[in-house]
């Protein structure tokens, strides 16, 4: 009988590379479901897997991801960050704005904050 891993760190880093180097979409979003039910209890996870669902229009999968990591980890620039994008990438952008805006006060050096900012306005 073969062992199956179990590390959602593995299923996550499989995910992106599964969407982004291969361009495989449905191979990437087994991945990441498989990485957001072992990771359900880590903010970084639950943000990957929101920034992959926000990617492929899966919105309201990506809000129940974000929602847990900002409860899981509420002073995460990275996770409001990743908030703001899943909504801006669903054109809401006043969600999107507020989100972003989160991240800029939590790590104000955080990459792109700016960048997405000017693209709301």
């Amino acid at each position: 009988m073969r062992a199956v891993p179990r590390l959602a760190d593995g299923y996550s880093a499989l995910g992106f590379v599964l969407l982004n180097g291969e361009l495989n979409q449905q191979g990437a979003a087994a991945a990441y479901q498989r990485s957001f039910e072992l990771g359900y209890g880590n903010a970084d996870i639950l943000a990957a897997f929101a920034s992959f669902a926000g990617r492929t229009g899966r919105f309201a999968d990506g809000r129940v991801a974000i929602a847990r990591a900002q409860r899981l980890d509420p002073l995460n620039p990275t996770v409001f960050r990743t908030a703001g994008l899943l909504e801006l990438d669903a054109g809401q952008y006043d969600a999107a704005a507020s989100a972003l805006q989160t991240a800029l006060a939590l790590g104000p050096g955080a990459i792109g904050l700016h960048r997405a900012l000017g693209d709301i306005a």
